[in-house]
């Protein structure tokens, strides 16, 4: 039986597609004469109420939210069935204007609002355990983050907020990059009523030594592994590597001082690439991977003038150390939602501007990084998630 794949893909305006992906190999030919079969295959599409920005999974129930920008914006609810098909069961307000990126908890969603007012620009949308999907959210409170020092901290503000995933039961944490003060806020999770989320530390994206201190350097994505925060720098097109001190109930808090940041793509004086979006590939055996195994970190970028399309830069990590090792055009213009399958051997990737939908092979080899191996004609694709279709509906 060949093995597919499903994932769904959101694009703007306003549609949802769900994508069966078969890998060439998976399904030869008859015989040599025989045009092989075509390994992407639309299998259904949703229409939504309002422009998408971002899409994720539940981490075990059957739902994906996406977030809708708009006057209010808001989260909307797609229960998933066993083919991948989705229906709209419910939506609620964000208490922003603009949702951008979010993160999913078994309990909670603790979504980033671009734009709206002033102290709502994290919101978090607490779910129901139980009951009818129709009555999935049960209320949405804000998040607050206390004024910057220096009194600088904007409106639109907070990017991508990220679950750690080293953090402990006991010391449940979030990471959030705060682009108007070039900062990374340290939040912890309260089991009261509510589960309020405290800001624990409050650190510095750049530092002491940074040859343009006064310069926003555009703090958006982020990941965190093995210990160390990498996130990107949007407008100096960089990559800076940071070691988190565990929270503890009594701290400390810290985020270390950047290492020397390194570039993820060279930029000529009349270049204005922007670095856009973050991924670490997954292990293809997780259960026996360790520390001592490479692993891969790509960076995605925007507006690159060189006519093969923006670049994606590819580093390696190994033990603590990350070295920048190649970069490929995917032929695709504004690079997003950038996401490797589950099993780490497959890449989607979107050009919101040109190039529609583009599957590849991930080969990990200097002489071909990745190969292209499906495609789909998708105008403005934003975000991309691989569906478990195994989950209980």
């Amino acid at each position: 039986m060949s093995e597919t794949y499903t994932f769904m893909v959101v694009s703007r305006p306003n549609i949802i597609t769900t994508v069966q992906f078969t890998p060439p190999d998976s399904n030869p030919p008859d015989s040599p004469d025989s045009t092989p079969p075509d390994p992407t295959r639309v299998s259904s599409r949703l229409e939504l109420s309002g422009q998408p920005t971002w899409i994720e999974q539940h981490p075990t129930r059957p739902f994906v939210f996406v977030s809708l920008k708009g006057d209010e914006g808001k989260i909307a609810a797609i229960k998933v069935d066993n083919t991948g098909s989705g229906k709209l069961v419910a939506a609620t307000t964000t208490r922003g204007a603009k949702p951008v990126h979010f993160w999913v908890g078994a309990d909670r969603i603790v979504v980033a609002n671009y734009e709206g007012p002033r102290d709502c620009e994290l919101a978090q949308v607490l779910l129901n355990p139980i009951g009818d999907p129709w009555d999935i959210f049960l209320k949405t409170l804000t998040i607050t983050l206390p004024p910057a020092a220096d009194g600088k901290r904007q409106v639109s503000q907070v990017y991508q907020p990220i679950f750690n995933p080293e953090s402990t039961p006991e010391s449940l944490e979030l990471l959030v990059p705060d682009n108007g003060t070039d900062h990374i806020c340290r939040l912890s999770f309260v089991k009261d009523d509510d589960g309020q989320w405290i800001l624990r530390h409050d650190a510095p994206v750049k530092g002491p030594d940074d040859p343009h201190p006064t310069e926003i350097s555009g703090a958006r994505h982020l990941l965190v592994h093995e210990g160390l925060l990498y996130l990107i720098s949007e407008t100096r097109c960089e990559l800076r590597v940071y070691l988190i001190a565990p929270l503890e109930p009594k701290g400390p808090y810290s985020i270390s001082e950047p290492k020397k940041p390194l570039q993820t793509v060279k930029r000529s004086s009349t270049d204005h690439t922007l670095a856009t979006e973050i991924v670490i590939k997954p292990p293809a055996k997780p259960e026996r991977s360790s520390r001592t195994e490479q692993t891969w970190i790509l960076v995605s970028h925007k507006d690159d003038a060189s006519e093969l399309g923006d670049p994606i830069a590819i580093f390696s990590v190994c033990q603590g150390r990350c070295k920048k090792v190649g970069e490929v055009r995917p032929k695709l213009k504004n690079l997003k939602g950038m996401r490797f399958s589950q099993d780490g051997k497959y890449l989607v990737v979107g050009g919101s501007d040109f190039g529609g939908v583009k599957v590849f092979e991930w080969n990990g080899k200097e002489d071909e990084w990745v190969k292209e191996v499906g495609s789909l004609p998708i105008e403005n694709p934003v975000g991309f998630v691989w569906l478990n279709v195994d989950k209980p509906v």
